[in-house]
């Protein structure tokens, strides 16, 4: 080792000089609190890490509740539809019974007959048409559900897409300054 590569020189008398001791020792004690805030400052990074991957669960968790209404909601629309399409059904079957039963008009009770079939027609048509009214109110309202549903799906799926980022770009700053850290810690050996 030369005399280059030594930090603190020895005086004639065997000692150290002490105006380099002290001025060895303040340079580490600066560099020590510098160290300190720079590890302060990543402990307060890293709450912030942790805050935005609990944000980013909890939107994660409602795109799944959302998915699940929505899902539901398809569900309501299909089983509306068949029961609209039961109605019209039932209302032809009547019709076509009704027509089988006025080529038939040999005595009173067919007359009767006639008459009570068109009733139960007219009175069905009333009931198929106010199904259809429910029904169709009952698809409006599931897709504007749905569509409600698929809006808070796509914001959550900008703020998730917006908070990954955010998260990303803070783990990468965090990596990048514990490397400096680490680095400078190296380098300081």
């Amino acid at each position: 080792m030369n005399n280059s590569d030594r930090i603190l020189k020895k005086t004639v008398f065997g000692g150290f000089r002490r105006s380099e001791v002290l001025d060895y020792v303040e340079k580490l004690q600066s560099e020590n609190v510098s160290l300190a805030d720079e590890l302060r400052q990543k402990s307060v990074d890293s709450s912030k890490l942790d805050e935005l991957m609990s944000d980013n669960d909890r939107q994660a968790s409602e795109i799944s509740n959302m998915k699940v209404l929505l899902e539901n909601a398809e569900e309501k629309n299909l089983a509306l539809e068949e029961q609209v399409n039961s109605l019209l059904s039932e209302v032809e079957s009547l019709k076509a019974e009704n027509a089988s039963l006025k080529n038939d008009k040999s005595n009173s009770l067919i007359q009767d007959a006639l008459k009570y079939s068109d009733s139960l027609v007219e009175s069905a048509k009333e009931s198929a048409g106010r199904a259809l009214l429910r029904a169709g109110d009952s698809i409006n309202a599931a897709s504007l559900d749905v569509k409600a549903a698929g809006e808070r799906v796509r914001t959550a799926q900008v703020n998730l897409d917006y908070s990954l980022s955010a998260v990303k770009t803070s783990v990468d700053k965090l990596i990048d300054e514990l490397e400096a850290a680490a680095g400078s810690l190296h380098s300081g050996e």
